[in-house]
């Protein structure tokens, strides 16, 4: 599509790398860069966080033998909870605590 978009002004790829090149500085141009790279960042974190947690629950839970019976009704809702929600910090320290106990990966 910008190819397209490209031809039909008459323009190339080198041209438009030209016109982003003169149109910015070189901290403008830097700046941006950064910026994006901290957004990319910052969502990574989201995401790999919650997978995390999603893995912790699964593993809990189909582990959840080797616990004490008192866990059980806590990591039987975990899983679901996980994909559904943030966990709360407290969630997340107690799960957290259970998949160390169960010797998690």
């Amino acid at each position: 599509m910008t190819e397209r978009a490209l031809a039909s002004a008459g323009a190339s790829w080198t041209d438009l790398g030209d016109w982003i090149e003169h149109s910015y500085s070189e901290a403008e141009m830097l700046e941006m860069v950064a910026a994006v790279r901290q957004q990319e960042l910052a969502q990574a974190s989201r995401h790999n966080g919650h997978t995390v947690l999603r893995e912790m629950a699964d593993y809990c839970y189909e582990r959840r033998e080797r616990l004490e019976e008192k866990h059980h009704d806590f990591v039987d809702k975990m899983p679901a909870q996980a994909r559904r929600r943030a966990l709360s910090l407290r969630e997340r320290g107690y799960l957290v605590s259970l998949y160390v106990q169960l010797g998690g990966p």
